[in-house]
């Protein structure tokens, strides 16, 4: 760090890099970003950069610089992997199903950002397997919390929920249960009701 050698400097934390001490590598790479900005060596030390944020786990900035530099660089030949790692930041940041999905969505969107730059990528299963695997996750949401309208006996809303949640994914594996929600939610409705409004 206290070197003024920029070439042992970058020598140092690539070889950090490369043996996976990342938080050996991340202070000397950010440092270098200044002084290699508009040489021939800018677009390496920022992915080096952008790549240490997702060793040392830190998907908030690994996002942000990953996509930094698949935007400042698009005809580089990492710009595919760093756009794909972006990605992963937020399939990594997605929480459980019972949590707030907004990183959920946003994973969802990078990865489809990803599969329409890159259409012939060796990353394009890998991108369609991460999508259907969140895209279950915002699916099995919808469904509890109709089903939740059920047990906490909101009958009459969690038949109109469900009815709502098959419009929308209609070939979904809760589809049984859910139809089976909507004769009970249907039943107990009834039974619960006025005698003159029961038929």
């Amino acid at each position: 760090m206290k070197s003024t050698d920029t070439e042992l400097k970058y020598t140092k934390a690539v070889e950090y890099f490369n043996k996976g001490e990342y938080y050996k590598s991340l202070p000397i790479f950010e440092e270098l970003i200044g002084v290699t900005r508009g040489s021939q060596r800018a677009e390496e030390v920022q992915y080096y950069f952008a790549r240490c944020q997702y060793g040392v786990q830190d998907y908030y900035l690994a996002n942000y610089y990953l996509k930094t530099f698949a935007k400042s660089f698009p005809s580089s030949p990492r710009s595919e992997e760093c756009l794909f790692l972006a990605a992963e930041c937020s399939y990594n940041l997605s929480p459980g199903y019972t949590l707030d999905q907004t990183e959920t969505r946003s994973a969802i969107d990078e990865y489809q950002l990803f599969l329409d730059q890159y259409p012939g990528s060796h990353l394009k299963d890998s991108a369609s397997h991460r999508i259907e695997d969140l895209s279950f996750k915002l699916e099995k949401k919808k469904f509890e919390i109709a089903r939740q309208y059920a047990t906490t006996m909101r009958y009459n809303a969690a038949a109109m929920a469900l009815n709502d949640f098959l419009k929308e994914y209609p070939a979904s594996k809760f589809r049984e249960e859910a139809m089976f929600l909507i004769v009970k939610s249907r039943y107990e409705h009834a039974i619960g009701s006025i005698e003159s409004k029961k038929m």
